[in-house]
């Protein structure tokens, strides 16, 4: 499925359905996506959310899609791929089978890249670490390759797979970006998307000896890359602009590539020049003290102090382990 985010290719949906586990979930696209899939027909969506209210709610069920999984090795061109966009690989629902058969299409088509995040970077950590976890992704890449006629050779950390983390604030921040650093990965990333509040990177971001930092991890085990962005959609919450230049700011300082995708459904007042427009509500937020105009996505743009900063991180060679 060709992709409208920005930051990606194509979605590659294995897996579909989720749960929600934190304030960043409260206005899942994913879950009103699959709800409006399922009302469409598509089988793999039935039965994921139920309506409480006039709201989508997710039921809890996983569908695994074995269609889906085998798309990339039909792909010839190098493709960009954001994994499970419609749910999260390491769903405590998503079986180890599952999870090991993903990544084992990903150590097949080393061509390809493959952008995964979680909300549940416990399991991730876990998982990825253990070496037995890797004997069972050989097992279904050897399968898949003999079925398939594919050569390849296994590496593990697998050097086309970037896992991130999704953190909306502080504390998703503190909870989850240590867990990220100590899991096997070529590249590391985050997605601040929502940006529900200021995050402080300064601990997990690597400076040279000119920065005067200290800093827990080596450079080996650093973030390379941040997403950022405002949420979009029917209750919408606003970003500040100071949110989004604190994690520009400290990822230029640390060679940290930073990527500004959107400012969402709403942009505050100061970065609005024509508020005369029907479309356009402003309201002020008090907890926020400032005052942000409702225009919608578009409107709004992805110009962050009149830059667009469209960063990637440079792929990474990663430790070969077999």
């Amino acid at each position: 499925m060709s992709s409208r985010i920005e930051w990606t290719q194509e979605t590659w949906n294995p897996i579909a359905g989720c749960t929600n586990v934190s304030e960043g979930c409260r206005n899942c696209y994913a879950r009103n996506m699959s709800r409006r899939l399922a009302a469409m027909g598509q089988v793999k969506y039935s039965g994921l959310t139920v309506l409480r209210g006039n709201k989508a709610a997710w039921t809890g069920k996983i569908h695994f899609d074995e269609n889906a999984l085998l798309a990339p090795l039909k792909r010839k061109r190098a493709t960009t791929y954001f994994v499970n966009s419609m749910s999260d690989l390491f769903h405590e629902e998503v079986r180890e089978w599952m999870i090991a058969q993903i990544m084992a299409v990903a150590m097949l088509t080393p061509g390809h890249t493959y952008q995964c995040l979680t909300k549940r970077p416990e399991r991730m950590q876990v998982l990825l670490s253990r070496p037995d976890f890797y004997e069972t992704v050989i097992e279904f890449a050897d399968e898949l390759a003999a079925k398939h006629d594919f050569e390849y050779i296994p590496k593990w950390p697998l050097p086309n797979w970037w896992q991130g983390v999704s953190v909306e604030d502080q504390k998703t921040a503190d909870e989850r970006i240590p867990l990220l650093l100590d899991t096997p990965a070529a590249v590391r990333f985050i997605s601040a998307e929502p940006l529900l509040g200021p995050i402080d990177l300064n601990r997990f971001l690597y400076v040279g000896p000119e920065g005067g930092w200290e800093y827990a991890y080596s450079r080996r085990e650093m973030l390379h890359w941040a997403i950022c962005g405002g949420e979009s959609g029917h209750d919408a919450r606003p970003m500040h602009p100071d949110w989004a230049r604190g994690l520009r700011d400290q990822c230029l300082r640390a060679d940290v590539s930073f990527f500004f995708k959107q400012w969402g459904e709403w942009a505050h007042r100061a970065l609005v020049e024509d508020t005369r427009n029907d479309r356009c509500r402003l309201e002020f937020f008090p907890t926020l003290n400032a005052t942000f105009a409702c225009v919608g996505k578009k409107a709004a743009g992805d110009l962050l102090d009149g830059v667009q900063w469209h960063q990637y991180p440079a792929v990474a060679g990663a430790e070969v382990l077999a």
